[in-house]
Parts: C-alpha cells; structure tokens; sequence
C-alpha cells in the first residue's frame, strides 16, 4: 500500500512515469490504473493532495463463502461446553441437535 501511495504521490506531482518505474518498480499501466480508482475512492488533488489508505487498498477480494454462521459457530461451541456427555456426541448427532447438517460442523 505504502509504494502504491508513494507512486500516486510522484504521479500526481507530474513526475515523468520512467522515473516512477525506477523508484517504485510500477509499471506506467499500473500508476494509471492506481490514480483512476483512487479518484473513484474520492482522491481529488485539486482539494488535497493527502493520499489516504482506503484510496490505494486493495479491492475486497471474493471467497469461498462460509458454510456456517458466526452464530452457529458459537451454538455449536455451547452445545459442546454445555454438559460433559455433548463433548461425546458424534459430528451427527452433534449437528442434529443444533439444527445443522453434519458436513457444516
């Protein structure tokens, strides 16, 4: 983040893209795509030049979506702390008893 800010910086002074390239190792493609989406993110040189973090972080990424709730999460845990014989049960009977299918817990 700190390098990208950096190479928004020297861009937004008019520094010449070669010299950017030598001191940041960023390619001139990159720089522009880098000040495109900080305008997009509210940077605007006219009214401040100070570049914030969410201007140049990256763009949350996608994954692999969760397959149980923070919520069941944390039932599953009571259920297991709850009385010594949950800690016995079987993944089956365990997931039964919160409601859940037995690949999730």
């Amino acid at each position: 983040i700190a390098t990208r800010a950096q190479a928004l910086a020297l861009h937004t002074e008019g520094m010449d893209y070669s010299l950017i390239e030598a001191a940041t190792g960023i390619k001139q493609r990159q720089i522009q795509s880098y000040a495109a989406e900080a305008r997009k993110r509210g940077y605007n040189p006219q009214v401040s030049k100070v570049i914030l973090d969410e201007h140049v972080q990256d763009k949350p990424r996608l994954g692999r979506l969760k397959k149980i709730t923070p919520e069941k999460a944390q039932e599953v845990l009571d259920a297991v702390k709850k009385k010594y014989y949950s800690r016995e049960l079987s993944i089956k009977a365990l997931s039964t008893k919160v409601g859940l299918l037995a690949n999730r817990v």
